[in-house]
């Protein structure tokens, strides 16, 4: 548990100076930190193995860094210098790290779950046994790509395990109305044979 935590403090540390090098504008474009949700990705990124790949939304720092990416690359890439995981051409919302197994992170919403089941297919076919897990936001839980991606695992019974609803504040990014309905579509998951995780964070 103390290694849990440390984890987590260093995931805020590293999100506290990326927000400061973004308010004094030496972070070009926009920045999504994960400061508040850091239990989540260190419960979920524990719970896998080596090999197992992932595929995430936009707040997708402390994903890098639990998954092995070098931290310097990772604040590099926010700051855009040739060093960064991508060479600087990516920022805070486009990591990719293949060598840790995160796939990238995809910033249209909902867009990650068919590429992850591209993966777990992948696994199946090579019998490795390996997973391929999708992290996604509140505003993803309506978008069709997501519920295909579902179908699809389910279809080709494929271990590919949905971590959804990380949000700061719910109904952020998607009005209270819209997020019920979101919910019924991904209990509809269940339904289908995928693994799926609705996380509720923040009021309310």
């Amino acid at each position: 548990l103390v290694g849990f935590y440390q984890q987590m403090v260093e995931i805020r540390l590293f999100e506290d100076a990326a927000s400061r090098g973004f308010r004094q504008g030496k972070i070009g474009g926009y920045l999504h930190v994960y400061s508040g949700q850091e239990a989540v990705a260190v419960g979920f990124i524990h719970a896998m193995q080596e090999g197992d790949r992932t595929i995430t939304a936009y707040r997708d720092h402390a994903h890098a860094l639990l998954q092995g990416a070098d931290p310097k690359a990772v604040m590099a890439e926010l700051y855009g210098k040739g060093t960064g995981l991508i060479k600087g051409k990516g920022g805070s919302m486009h990591y990719t790290d293949l060598t840790v197994g995160l796939l990238g992170e995809n910033a249209i919403v909902g867009a990650g779950a068919p590429i992850a089941v591209g993966a777990a297919l992948r696994a199946k076919l090579d019998k490795t046994g390996q997973v391929a897990m999708t992290i996604f936001g509140d505003g993803a839980t309506n978008q069709g790509a997501l519920l295909e991606g579902g179908d699809q695992a389910a279809g080709r019974r494929l271990v590919h395990p949905q971590l959804g609803g990380e949000l700061s504040d719910p109904g952020h990014a998607v009005p209270g109305e819209q997020l019920k309905d979101g919910d019924r579509a991904v209990d509809g998951l269940h339904g289908a044979g995928g693994v799926t995780v609705l996380v509720r964070w923040g009021p309310g």
